[in-house]
């Protein structure tokens, strides 16, 4: 089950879904601006680096900002804390997550009222189906 997404994970998904429809046409303008007009030829060079460095320079900070979201460890009191506040369905989210990054394929299933979560391991062919509850 994948996490929710952040504005900055919205926006770099964004970028990254116009940049594969943008990419090809830069690249033939650019082309044709090769042959036939040098001047914007180098204009649109310098411009097209100038995006790459931005969007180089946001993925470093995003990946910064996830390094350092991973150095808060909580005391055993505050994470019991944190568990013991979110809502049911994020608490089932959030061990979903975990077993998602322990290597294990999850899936929630259920409704609103009786949800489950499955797991798999990678390399065995037996599920594990758990009732996961936070009272």
């Amino acid at each position: 089950m994948p996490k929710r997404k952040t504005l900055l994970d919205k926006i770099s998904d964004f970028l990254f879904d116009f940049l594969e429809g943008v990419v090809p046409i830069y690249l033939i303008a650019m082309l044709y601006w090769w042959f036939f007009n040098k001047a914007a030829f180098w204009k649109w060079l310098f411009y097209g680096v100038g995006f790459v460095a931005i969007i180089v320079v946001m993925g470093i900070w995003r990946r910064r900002m996830r390094f350092k979201a991973i150095h808060g460890f909580l005391s055993n009191r505050e994470l019991l804390l944190k568990l013991r506040k979110m809502h049911p369905n994020e608490f089932e989210e959030y061990i979903a997550d975990l077993f998602s990054k322990l290597g294990f394929r999850v899936k929630i299933t259920g409704g609103s009222s009786m949800r489950a979560l499955m797991w798999l391991p990678k390399r065995t062919a037996s599920n594990i189906i758990s009732n996961v509850k936070n009272l």
